[in-house]
């Protein structure tokens, strides 16, 4: 019998319109959730052995903890639709190492991404206004180093300077703490190599600050 409260779908439990994904009870390591979700609720993945979750357009509002204890968790991308994004929502997802944060959140909150030591580098998005208390775990200066990009003018910064993070502003390719003319001749340099058939000299970090793509 059709229950009036919920539904069940590829091993979603959602309520019974289908916008809201309450858990997620399945085993495979590459789940999808249903198109038409909106809403994912907190501990919606609490200790799924996925290693990539495949969101979808349609999802503007991720809970707090929705991610929490993902320990097989390793590449997300959150669309650009979403508004916000929990206090704690990846926290202590130990293989996650990539990350896609939409552009128009406006805070990052806190929690976020602590406790995840493969999580390397962080790229804040321009409409980003205000972020919370311990978003990464602190340098260890040994085996984690997480490096944040974060454009002109962006809190990044000054979260980077406050918690012991290497910031590197976006725009700034030469890496003088200044973004000007010099940056654009060494990208446009660059660009004329590889139209013409040689390598980019731009290393990872460089084509970040590019905004290459």
């Amino acid at each position: 019998n059709e229950n009036q409260y919920f539904s069940v779908r590829d091993n979603m439990l959602m309520n019974h319109s289908g916008n809201t994904l309450i858990k997620y009870t399945g085993t495979d390591n590459k789940p999808g959730i249903p198109y038409g979700i909106e809403t994912i609720r907190s501990h919606a993945f609490f200790g799924s052995q996925a290693e990539y979750i495949e969101i979808p357009e349609t999802v503007s509002y991720i809970d707090d903890y929705a991610f929490v204890g993902c320990t097989y968790l390793k590449s997300i991308e959150i669309p650009e639709r979403v508004e916000y994004i929990g206090k704690g929502c990846f926290f202590s997802c130990p293989y996650l190492n990539s990350v896609v944060l939409p552009q128009g959140i406006e805070k990052i909150c806190d929690d976020t991404f602590y406790a995840c030591p493969s999580l390397q580098e962080l790229i804040i998005p321009e409409s980003v206004l205000s972020i919370g208390t311990d978003i990464l775990s602190p340098s260890d200066n040994i085996s984690y180093n997480p490096v944040i990009y974060g454009f002109y003018r962006s809190p990044a910064k000054e979260y980077a300077e406050n918690n012991n993070i290497t910031y590197k502003m976006i725009g700034d390719v030469n890496n003088d703490s200044i973004i000007n003319a010099s940056d654009s001749s060494y990208v446009l340099s660059d660009y004329a190599s590889v139209s013409s058939g040689k390598e980019s000299s731009l290393n990872h970090s460089q084509a970040i600050c590019a905004d290459i793509n």
